[in-house]
């Protein structure tokens, strides 16, 4: 009898896991903005585009009400503060602290097809969805339900900041003279080691272009080159994992020395102690960075280059 039962599991387990990572693999959904500060009055319109990856014609649900509303359910995106807390949401059920899957039973149910390559994109003002303030920089990122009969989530490729300027029109010239809120290459590398000393790895993988990133790394880059297109996202998520990992040479200081920039490129020079048994080791980075097109005013690092360094960071 518990033989019985055990593969029953065993079956229902590799079931589960197929039908979560067939989701997964139909689609890729990303994220993008007009520009990234508003005013108060305009309306802050997020894109989200989901592409069919597959060779095949693959299939999502929509849900709709009688206005032909579609509100928080098949898309769902989620702002944030900069110091990573959920603004609040206005949507009427989620104020009443309601499941997604009991609103659907009264909305009317629609298939959407796509295509091999093809996108459709979802346009909705975050202004509807949450309660944000003036003068605030904002991250938003979105969260994809295909099917709810499933109820796999698909997470968005990528993460946009924004800004909810004070002013009526987020594009006129103040009289007084406005500081300059752009993240600069050596304030990027600062909160990318700041994120990684404090173990926060998912905030420092926030300041990588993992795509670029992992050039860099020897022990992936080969695997990557030979890949095709789904082979390639699973090598990136084995590097993201990688990156992920609890090192056993954790960071223990770190100091700033220099920032350069050129254009569209810079590099940041730093020093890194790291823990060891013996004696801790030292390292001088030389971090490469690109600006971010998806946001700006931001930095992304796209490579690194390590060196031995004698002595302490002070």
């Amino acid at each position: 009898m518990k033989i019985i039962v055990k593969i029953i599991c065993a079956l229902f387990a590799v079931f589960c896991s197929s039908a979560f990572g067939q989701e997964s693999e139909l689609f890729d959904v990303y994220l993008s903005m007009e520009k990234q500060r508003y005013s108060d009055t305009e309306e802050v319109n997020l894109r989200v585009s989901v592409k069919n990856i597959s060779n095949d014609t693959a299939v999502f649900y929509v849900y709709e009400d009688k206005k032909q509303n579609q509100p928080y359910t098949t898309f769902q995106p989620k702002v944030y503060d900069m110091r990573g807390k959920e603004n609040e949401n206005i949507i009427d059920y989620k104020k009443q602290n309601k499941y997604t899957v009991d609103i659907i039973q009264a909305m009317g149910k629609r298939a959407v097809e796509l295509g091999s390559g093809e996108i459709f994109t979802y346009t909705v003002d975050l202004k509807s969805i949450y309660s944000m303030s003036s003068g605030d920089f904002y991250r938003v990122r979105c969260y994809f339900v295909p099917d709810f009969g499933v109820r796999h989530v698909i997470h968005g490729k990528n993460e946009i900041t924004f800004l909810i300027d004070g002013r009526r029109d987020a594009g006129e010239q103040s009289a007084a003279p406005q500081p300059n809120r752009d993240v600069t290459p050596s304030e990027t590398v600062l909160l990318t080691l700041e994120a990684e000393k404090r173990s926060e790895m998912n905030k420092m993988l926030k300041y990588i272009d993992i795509e670029e990133f992992i050039r860099t790394e020897s022990n992936f880059i080969r695997a990557y080159s030979a890949a095709g297109e789904i082979e390639r996202r699973e090598v990136l998520e084995k590097f993201r994992q990688y990156l992920l990992r609890p090192r056993s040479d954790y960071l223990v200081a770190f100091k700033i020395l220099e920032e350069g920039i050129d254009g569209e490129t810079a590099y940041v020079d730093a020093l890194a102690e790291r823990y060891n048994v013996r004696v801790n080791e030292s390292y001088k980075y030389r971090f490469v960075l690109k600006k971010n097109r998806e946001a700006r005013g931001m930095w992304l690092i796209t490579g690194l280059e390590a060196s031995v360094f004698k002595g302490k960071v002070q």
